[in-house]
């Protein structure tokens, strides 16, 4: 190329035919999982000043170069997770292009929940809640079963009860009924008319306690209700008398009971459970007593 000045003179001026040099000064090699990054560079002409500007184009993972421009900063924003590559080339007056460009190579973090220790521990998580789950269902189903087989006996025995209290009635209700028409004779003795008069108290306070029995499957429900209503304590008592005298005489045991004198000793309350503790409280003490 030829130019004249404006003083005559001609001056021949040649191409620089080697592009500038780019250093790249700011080039993590390891980015955060936002992904966000800078770069920055510099660039240098060996046959031109410093401070002579040059222009740079960059480019990221071989995509297309960026226009040419004096800019030497590149904010990147939201890469994305894994090895990424970025390039940088240099441009002078004379549009000589840097023929290697500067490249660095670097990571971006995976998010948290891509992490492969992260993954194991969720896998591991997962097995620990999928296998407690699995240990609730089959305790559920046990309870499930254990709670069927419990109302299947219950109720087996609510109909055994029923069936076993129908036939010690129907023998029962033959004894009380031959002790009345024994009490009727008036040629009975006044011992063998008690002896009937206790045959007959006693069976009575059986068909009372077989009555109870009935009313099991209500006490193991927790429905279980009292019947209170005005009765004689003195006869309950005269009952309880005629019935372990005959138990402790049996075994040979002193047995003594203190009765007021009065006719009738009116209270309230549910006259066959109140016999039924008493026949359970005194037939424990006749019983494991020598």
């Amino acid at each position: 190329l030829w130019l004249r000045t404006a003083s005559g003179i001609v001056l021949r001026y040649r191409n620089d035919e080697q592009g500038p040099k780019t250093l790249l000064d700011n080039a993590p090699a390891r980015i955060s999982s936002d992904g966000n990054a800078s770069f920055s560079w510099e660039g240098r002409d060996r046959w031109l000043p410093a401070e002579t500007p040059l222009q740079f184009s960059y480019r990221l993972d071989s995509g297309a170069w960026t226009p040419f421009t004096e800019h030497r900063r590149s904010p990147l924003f939201s890469l994305g997770a894994g090895a990424h590559t970025f390039e940088v080339r240099a441009r002078d007056a004379d549009l000589n292009t840097e023929s290697v460009p500067a490249f660095h190579s670097f990571l971006v973090d995976p998010p948290i929940w891509k992490r492969p220790w992260f993954i194991l521990l969720l896998v591991l998580l997962v097995g620990t809640i999928g296998l407690q789950a699995r240990r609730l269902l089959e305790r559920d189903r046990k309870l499930a079963q254990a709670r069927e087989d419990a109302e299947a006996a219950n109720q087996a025995k609510s109909q055994f009860l029923a069936s076993m209290s129908h036939e010690i009635r129907t023998p029962l209700n033959a004894i009380l009924g031959y002790a009345q028409i024994l009490q009727r004779k008036s040629t009975l003795v006044p011992d063998d008319r008690a002896a009937v008069e206790t045959i007959e108290r006693s069976g009575n306070h059986l068909f009372k306690l077989i009555n109870d029995i009935l009313d099991l499957s209500k006490i193991e429900a927790g429905r279980y209700e009292l019947n209170p209503a005005d009765f004689d304590l003195q006869s309950l008592l005269q009952n309880q008398n005629v019935i372990f005298q005959h138990r402790c005489d049996a075994k040979r045991l002193h047995w003594q009971i203190a009765i007021p004198e009065a006719d009738r000793i009116p209270v309230h309350g549910d006259e066959a459970k109140i016999g039924q503790v008493l026949i359970n409280l005194l037939g424990n003490a006749v019983k494991f007593t020598d």
